[in-house]
């Protein structure tokens, strides 16, 4: 099949709003050769899908029916080429209309060829269009544009368009094994080049300047080294962690902020990985399998990994307090839109509300597990006040004893109850913080 046919085939269950690109698109690229193309198309058009989308009404007479989102996907998918790509027009609008044949709708063919031809005559005018039009120029829906213009009415502009980039690629160095002066020693003998303009803003981050296949870094393999964004680094940092104590890692898969606190302080007494679905606790388990503790005797006796409700602890806790908890609560990842752009497809404005109640339940629940003068952490990767301040300020209003500490730093946006870091910032994904203790 065609690369682009399979990529609208993705296209066509991300419409459907069935399943992210993450669950769809690896066993599409397992069935076909090409698949650094297709998942550019897939994510592509994901990204730029409120741009294609109004472009593709205006040179539509009619709109097509469901059963034919196929084809609207391959028009999708040939309007990203033409615009995005450097492929020849020709050759996109040929491939793109032979793509019609392998859905065996030999009608459609008609239609894909006229559409972008149009679209080439008439480019001129539309974009013109499209710059007058919020969400097509944005490129993000109405919904969100607005939640991010009251939120951040100095910075909005500045996160969409961060949003609409492609995200860099940060590496988390191992502590525990190696340097990060040593590591960038190491990367530059094996010709891989670092983004050296920022800011060095926590000792374990590098930043490459162009995407690496993970087996071509030097010590991937060996665990000097983990795919990680720098904002995501800083939870680790926070817990403020010391020997022989106990600590949960809540909602913890994939588990690179698990990892990260292993790296931090190998000599906890123990730690607990939660989570609420088990073939994510394996995630967890096949990373932490790469990573080396040359300190610990018995990671097995250290680390437990429990799958659970972790706003439920009735059913999972044992009665010993932790000194420190990291609630990595789930969100709506609008933080984290350039790694992931079909959340600006998948999430809608209901979703914020019933979030935000279930990361209050989380807090809530979590709570009376910390031991006195205790640390929690409560992160997402939310750049929505309802997810992070407000629920914050909730919880403390409800909750005797708790306290706030402001997190004094030189990342992010000081907020009133924490810190947030705008996507985009020091080239970093959008991560919110807050310091609680008891």
């Amino acid at each position: 099949m065609n690369s682009r046919a399979v990529a609208a085939k993705v296209i066509v269950k991300l419409l459907d709003g069935k399943a992210s690109l993450a669950k769809v698109l690896p066993s599409a690229l397992a069935e076909n050769s090409d698949q650094p193309f297709i998942q550019e198309i897939c994510y592509g058009v994901a990204r730029w899908y409120f741009q294609l989308n109004f472009i593709s009404q205006k040179l539509l007479k009619k709109s097509l029916k469901q059963k034919d989102n196929d084809i609207y996907a391959l028009i999708l998918v040939g309007l990203y080429e033409l615009l995005h790509m450097r492929t020849p027009e020709h050759a996109t609008i040929n491939e793109t209309v032979n793509c019609a044949r392998d859905f065996k709708k030999l009608w459609a063919c008609s239609l894909i060829n006229a559409v972008l031809r149009n679209f080439l005559r008439q480019k001129e005018k539309l974009l013109k269009l499209v710059g007058e039009n919020l969400e097509a120029k944005y490129a993000h829906p109405k919904w969100m544009l607005e939640r991010f213009k009251k939120a951040w009415p100095n910075y909005w502009k500045q996160l969409v368009e961060a949003n609409n980039q492609y995200p860099p690629m940060s590496l988390r160095t191992n502590l525990q094994l190696i340097s990060r002066e040593d590591y960038l020693k190491k990367l530059a003998a094996s010709s891989i080049r670092v983004d050296s303009s920022l800011d060095l803003l926590c000792n374990t981050c590098v930043v490459l300047e162009k995407p690496s296949v993970v087996s071509k870094l030097p010590g991937f393999f060996e665990g000097e080294v983990s795919v990680q964004d720098c904002g995501a680094q800083f939870a680790a940092e926070l817990l403020d962690l010391k020997p022989q104590q106990n600590v949960l890692d809540a909602c913890a898969a994939p588990g690179g902020k698990t990892m990260h606190i292993l790296e931090q302080e190998p000599n906890l007494k123990k730690l607990i990985a939660i989570d609420s679905r088990e073939d994510r606790l394996q995630l967890i388990k096949e990373n932490l399998a790469r990573i080396k503790f040359p300190n610990i005797q018995n990671k097995n006796s250290l680390i437990s990994f429990l799958c659970a409700d972790a706003g439920e602890p009735k059913v999972w806790w044992n009665g010993a307090k932790f000194d420190r908890i990291l609630l990595d609560a789930p969100c709506s990842a609008t933080g984290v839109i350039r790694r992931h752009p079909d959340i600006k497809l998948l999430k809608r404005e209901a979703d914020i509300e019933i979030l935000a109640k279930q990361q209050l339940r989380l807090l809530t629940a979590l709570w009376p597990l910390l031991k006195s003068q205790g640390k929690l952490i409560y992160v997402t990767c939310s750049v929505l006040p309802e997810e992070n301040d407000k629920v914050i300020e909730k919880f403390l209003a409800q909750t005797t004893g708790a306290q706030m500490i402001p997190i004094e730093a030189s990342w992010g946006e000081p907020t009133k109850f924490g810190r947030q870091i705008i996507p985009g910032q020091d080239n970093m994904d959008g991560f919110y913080y807050s310091c609680l203790i008891g």
